[in-house]
């Protein structure tokens, strides 16, 4: 496997790998499940105001949305490898995103790479908050 973002080479799965493969292997869910949400959101739009809204306002919100929800997965999959806190377990070694490792919850991990402050939790909040303003940004732009 070839890493997307820091261009090395791994037989075994790491916390902070990307793949080229990967990408590949979950571009096309992320591009249909982002489509789904904007054909749902299109739809019940359509469905509720059905004589106040302009087809080409549709067709402009589908558009945005399903180029939202990609962006957001990949600023979430950047951010993750790149800035994301990783901890090491003391007591088995394994690379882990938590504080406490899963066997033993007394067990406090000590800290590996990325923003001690930046958990999976901010960085979820960080994407969907920064593809968002993209977001509304092209749907003004267009």
């Amino acid at each position: 496997f070839s890493s997307f973002i820091f261009f090395f080479s791994s037989r075994r799965r790491h916390t902070r790998y990307i793949s080229v493969t990967g990408v590949q292997t979950c571009a096309l869910p992320i591009f249909f499940g982002s489509l789904i949400i904007g054909l749902t959101f299109v739809i019940s739009i359509a469905l509720i105001y059905s004589d106040e809204v302009d087809n080409n306002i549709l067709i402009k919100m589908l558009l945005v949305i399903t180029i939202g929800g990609i962006l957001g997965s990949l600023i979430d999959t950047i951010l993750g490898a790149t800035w994301q806190a990783t901890y090491t377990c003391p007591s088995c070694n394994k690379i882990t995103e938590k504080s406490f490792h899963q066997h033993q919850s007394s067990i406090k991990t000590k800290h590996h790479s990325g923003f001690k402050l930046l958990n999976n939790d901010a960085v979820n909040f960080i994407s969907g908050t920064l593809s968002s303003l993209v977001a509304i940004g092209l749907f003004v732009v267009l």
